[in-house]
């Protein structure tokens, strides 16, 4: 039997009392997925809540356990007397990225990029912090930073070394926050005009030679040095090497001090969830 209900926390603790043979409870997808119930984020993507014939639950405890934690009614599909070979075969595929899933509902070119760029902007947000972020809220990143990132992005696919993830979200953000910024991101881009001293003459050697360790995404001596030379080419400043520092970052988060506040509430909701 398969239906369409509206399943109240009631409702899904009274479910749960039949949990008793299932994988165990990861806590951080419970957190993860009340947050965005909460932010009224969460959609139906057609997995249902699922029972054995003898009547256990077998599939769909993480969303329970959220609209329980949440106390958000969410509609869900409910189906009863579910084979165990069916039950077992729920979610075997693999699962979809935020990137992939962009792309299939928004058409979004280049979504793998974009996709990062948005996580990499609620990491420097939160202290250079590595969470995970959802559909809904990269979503909302991306519409935030749509223009800035629709600037970053060609200005600095020449230089190769620049088109990662962590660039274009790092760039992006200071490009919201001063536009100012704009001739160091295309000087860094094209490598045109570039004299002694000039900070996007310093990236590029920089990211060329690897002075911090440059792969992976979210670690905050790269991002550091990236804003802090943005912020060097603003004040006009010369600069010979990269370093670490607070200057640059938290020059650029001051000037989007409320947007950075309802990235950073967003976070800690979802962590104290």
């Amino acid at each position: 039997m398969k239906k369409h209900i509206q399943i109240t926390p009631e409702i899904a603790r009274e479910y749960l009392r039949n949990n008793t043979r299932n994988r165990i409870v990861s806590q951080h997808h419970v957190d993860y997925l009340a947050c965005e119930m909460e932010a009224g984020r969460f959609k139906d993507t057609g997995a249902p809540i699922a029972f054995r014939p003898d009547k256990t639950l077998g599939n769909g405890q993480h969303t329970l356990l959220a609209i329980v934690q949440s106390g958000v009614t969410v509609a869900l599909p409910v189906w009863w007397d579910i084979p165990d070979e069916v039950i077992e075969a729920m979610d075997q595929g693999r699962k979809r990225s935020v990137a992939h899933q962009l792309q299939l509902a928004d058409g979004l070119a280049n979504s793998n990029l974009i996709a990062g760029a948005a996580k990499s902007i609620v990491s420097i947000c939160c202290y250079n912090q590595n969470f995970a972020v959802g559909v809904g809220l990269t979503r909302g990143v991306i519409t935030e930073f749509a223009a800035e990132i629709d600037a970053v992005i060609p200005a600095i696919r020449p230089f190769k070394p620049a088109n990662r993830v962590w660039v274009v979200g790092a760039l992006a953000f200071a490009m919201s926050a001063d536009k100012g910024v704009l001739p160091f991101i295309e000087q860094l881009g094209s490598g045109h005009n570039i004299k002694s001293g000039d900070p996007a003459g310093a990236v590029r050697q920089w990211m060329t030679n690897g002075g911090i360790r440059l792969k992976g995404g979210y670690n905050a001596p790269k991002i550091e040095g990236l804003l802090n030379a943005a912020y060097n080419a603003l004040q006009g400043d010369r600069l010979s090497c990269i370093k670490k520092g607070a200057q640059g970052i938290d020059y650029f988060l001051g000037k989007r001090r409320r947007y950075v506040s309802e990235i950073r509430e967003h976070v800690k909701q979802q962590i104290a969830a």
